[in-house]
């Protein structure tokens, strides 16, 4: 089977996974013990009030019809409104979808970049000095709370080095064309925009990114140590290869799949477990936009907030899968 046939493969199931997403947000949004009409109107409303805001929502049709309703809704971007911002739902997300995608991104690539490396080092020099330092940091990066993280980062290094702990940019951001200042500010030629942004994302990205650095740490050691073990590493020794070439071109290159896969599933969890650190750093992205929302029983958010986040779940794997089969070819004949 050829990588695009297996792609496609992948891919087919997709719609069908996204329309179980959608069955379950839906369900969700409406067995949570809360009122939206009450959220709405307040307390004081009087009955013919809340008769009218229930037939303005849909909520006087049966369960049925409003699932059909909500899905043609979401076939034309329309997500609902908000109780509390009185906005679209759909244009909420749009303002803060992008700052949570840049975070996200921005703690997986220091996540990969920083927890590869660790891995192959603890593996190279197993029980020496660089593997007792990828162990630590595997150790602690797991047993970190993030928003704890993020607050001490606040108190000491922001204080110490006068970074900015709060909001995405000092002054106005650039001209929008992704929405992720970092690439809008490079495509504006703005570089002291560009150096504003970063170092507003520099600590919550770090807090957010330990847990993934952590796992992405230790799944690389792990692999690198069972290939080493493996007979054809063995081989390749006696042949008298170089010990940097098999560990990159051999070790590191079938251990790859593995780690891609686990970077691929802690990008969707980074993107979901973001609440707290965006709402210690100010970060107005869906984390932020989420915990307002749950704070304040906005039902229509809380469920376009759910969906976004399933849905980037399902598609982010989905790709991953993909990848998989393209790194490693053994996969589309399985």
């Amino acid at each position: 089977m050829n990588a695009k046939t297996f792609a496609l493969r992948r891919l087919l199931p997709l719609p069908v996974v996204l329309l179980g997403v959608t069955v379950l947000v839906f369900v969700i949004s409406h067995v949570v013990p809360s009122d939206p009409v009450a959220v709405a109107l307040g307390d004081q409303a009087t009955p013919e009030q809340r008769q009218a805001m229930r037939e303005a929502l849909g909520l006087d049709a049966s369960l049925p019809v409003q699932f059909l309703r909500y899905l043609g809704d979401l076939f034309q971007g329309d997500l609902g409104t908000s109780l509390v911002t009185k906005r679209p739902v759909a244009f909420d997300l749009g303002q803060a979808v992008p700052a949570s995608i840049e975070l996200t991104t921005v703690a997986i690539l220091f996540a990969v970049v920083v927890g590869v490396p660790l891995g192959v080092a603890g593996a190279v020099f197993v029980n020496r000095w660089p593997d007792y330092l990828s162990r630590v940091v595997a150790l602690v990066g797991v047993s970190l709370e993030r928003a704890w993280v993020a607050v001490l980062l606040q108190l000491v290094i922001a204080t110490a080095l006068g970074f900015p702990i709060i909001g995405r940019i000092s002054g106005p951001p650039p001209p929008k064309v992704t929405g992720l200042y970092l690439v809008d500010s490079l495509v504006a030629g703005d570089l002291g925009a560009f150096g504003s942004a970063w170092r507003h994302i520099a600590l919550p990205a770090f807090a957010l990114s330990l847990g993934a650095l952590a796992q992405i740490a230790r799944v690389a050691r792990s692999r690198m140590l069972e290939e080493r073990s493996k007979e054809y590493i063995r081989a390749n020794r006696a042949q008298g290869l170089r010990g940097r070439v098999i560990t990159f071109k051999y070790m590191l290159r079938n251990a790859l799949p593995v780690t891609v896969t686990v970077t691929g599933l802690s990008y969707g969890a980074l993107l979901g477990n973001a609440f707290l650190v965006e709402t210690v750093f100010g970060w107005p992205g869906l984390g932020q936009y989420g915990v307002q929302a749950i704070l304040n029983n906005d039902l229509p958010a809380i469920a376009g907030v759910t969906l976004v986040l399933g849905v980037v779940f399902v598609v982010v794997n989905t790709l991953v899968d993909v990848l998989y089969a393209y790194i490693d070819p053994r996969v589309r004949f399985s």
